[in-house]
């Protein structure tokens, strides 16, 4: 007979897994009157019609009668309001309300943009593969390509879609330097202070050997075109844009395709894109860390926590979770509620109140885990004409070079 694992009725059902081993002591005291499942050594709940009906009227007797004492209210700090728009603050009450998700970029504003400069940091220090080194080592791999494009074109301007602290760029900036091909570096990304330690890595590696711009934009829901135009420069040397999407960031989306439909819109008909993420494998999801070091056993991370501390979410109130969704095919962190919340939110055009239930889930990141053949349809149903694929020698990373389709041109 099936059964459900004690982390699916959890999820089910909105409530801990504590509660669903003490639905399964209750029965064996019986008490209740699930019916039951052995399987070696483990006792499971039986996946019945019947069964489904005990546990849902277990859950809401547990509403019915919760203990209002045991509610807790969170407002967030003052720095929220001050670091975040009114926008801003909107979108995170309706990706709380309607996807129980805290958008990740956010995490990058204010402080959150020195904590990830210090993991890159770690990363680019670390003797172990990971995201920052295989993107570097693609590049280096596939330089002799990206030469060989740029050769028929006067200036390229870098356009750093993402930038982080600009490490991953910096070995192709130099090269582009010493043949002479560097026009304008253009970094796009949510975060002004993001863009500043960019900058200001650039400036302290190649002084004024580099123009940098920076422009604020959620690409998640902006188009930017108009930052990175290839207008008439003053030399009259035609420039193309290489836009780069560097570091696996494309699936930490919840909605992946909005963005690289609104990268794909910004870019001119001679541009191109240039892209690394990283390629599901058994082996890959045996090694993936969302933190340097053990992480298992430890609290959530700093570089993923700002925006749950700064909406007044005491880590008390919460347990930290790392797994893997067969049904989204993602990666995860999250936090489980270990009371009921409500989070207020006083806002200019009136207040918000959000509650939310003891045991249920707020997603802090997501890495969806695509093949190679789904990260090239993914290109190519955006509008990209893919040109050069590459991997890395684990076959866990991958580089795309493209450009738009011939008839968009």
């Amino acid at each position: 007979m099936q059964y459900y694992n004690n982390p699916e009725l959890a999820e089910r059902f909105g409530v801990s897994r504590h509660a669903v081993t003490n639905w399964i002591d209750q029965t064996r005291k019986g008490r209740l009157t699930l019916e039951l499942v052995r399987d070696g050594a483990n006792t499971y709940i039986a996946k019945t019609p019947r069964n489904q009906l005990i546990m849902q009227t277990l859950v809401q007797e547990r509403r019915k009668f919760m203990n209002k004492r045991s509610l807790k209210i969170a407002r967030p700090r003052p720095e929220f309001f001050q670091l975040f728009s009114e926008a801003q603050v909107i979108d995170m009450i309706y990706s709380l309300d309607k996807f129980r998700e805290i958008p990740r970029q956010y995490d990058y504003l204010g402080d959150g943009a020195a904590l990830w400069d210090e993991y890159m940091h770690r990363q680019y220090e670390d003797d172990v593969p990971n995201m920052l080194r295989q993107t570097i080592s693609l590049l280096e791999a596939n330089r002799g390509y990206i030469d060989q494009v740029i050769s028929r074109h006067g200036r390229i301007n870098i356009v750093d879609i993402g930038p982080g602290n600009a490490l991953p760029v910096k070995d192709l900036l130099r090269h582009l330097i010493g043949v002479g091909k560097l026009g304008r570096y253009i970094a796009i990304d949510i975060s002004p202070e993001m863009l500043a330690i960019a900058e200001r890595n650039i400036k302290d590696w190649f002084g004024d050997a580099v123009q940098v711009e920076g422009h604020v934009r959620d690409i998640s829901r902006e188009w930017f075109a108009d930052a990175i135009a290839c207008l008439p420069a003053e030399d009259n040397v035609p420039a193309v844009n290489i836009c780069l999407f560097l570091g696996s960031t494309l699936p930490n989306f919840r909605a992946p395709d909005d963005a690289l439909r609104n990268i794909v819109k910004s870019m001119g008909a001679r541009d191109y894109l240039l892209s690394t993420t990283g390629i599901d494998s058994d082996l890959g999801r045996e090694r993936f860390q969302f933190a340097i070091g053990d992480v298992e056993s430890k609290p959530l991370p700093p570089q993923y926590k700002l925006v749950v501390d700064l909406l007044g979410i005491e880590q008390d109130y919460y347990e930290t979770e790392m797994g893997f969704d067969e049904r989204e095919h993602a990666r995860y962190l999250r936090i489980r509620l270990k009371h009921a919340l409500t989070l207020e939110f006083k806002l200019a055009r009136g207040d918000y109140r959000l509650d939310l239930k003891k045991g249920e889930t707020l997603l802090v990141w997501r890495a969806r885990h695509n093949t190679a053949a789904e990260i090239s349809e993914q290109l190519t149903s955006s509008g990209l004409n893919p040109r050069l694929i590459s991997q890395s020698d684990d076959h866990d990373y991958m580089l795309v070079f493209a450009d738009l389709p011939r008839q968009e041109r």
